[in-house]
């Protein structure tokens, strides 16, 4: 019974994904992939470039989904329809993850800068 856990964990990484797809139709050709220690851009790329941060949040989340799982099977809780302790920490570390790479997205689209 993780349906719950299991659809706020895809809904922020279709958020990640459908803030990144606007991003792409409007930045410009080349992005910054990399900052220095200085904040100057030091790497750049395409615009598709910035599909790294979704595919590595939704890389996340599948590991998340997955331990998850294997702690309610471990503890004999899959049949609990309720979202235990463990699943909102790593509901919050999706958010967390969610936030700072849209910060760095905006940021290499140039909209913070």
């Amino acid at each position: 019974m993780m349906k719950k856990f299991s659809v706020m964990t895809w809904c922020i990484v279709g958020l990640s994904w459908l803030l990144t797809l606007v991003l792409v139709l409007i930045a410009p050709r080349s992005v910054a992939m990399h900052f220095n220690a200085a904040g100057q851009v030091d790497s750049t790329s395409g615009r598709w470039g910035l599909l790294l941060e979704p595919v590595l949040l939704s890389l996340i989340a599948g590991g998340c989904s997955w331990l998850a799982h294997a702690q309610r099977r471990r503890n004999n809780l899959t049949t609990l329809p309720v979202i235990l302790v463990g699943e909102w920490r790593y509901l919050g570390l999706l958010v967390v993850i969610l936030v700072v790479f849209g910060w760095l997205q905006l940021n290499q689209v140039g909209i913070l800068n």
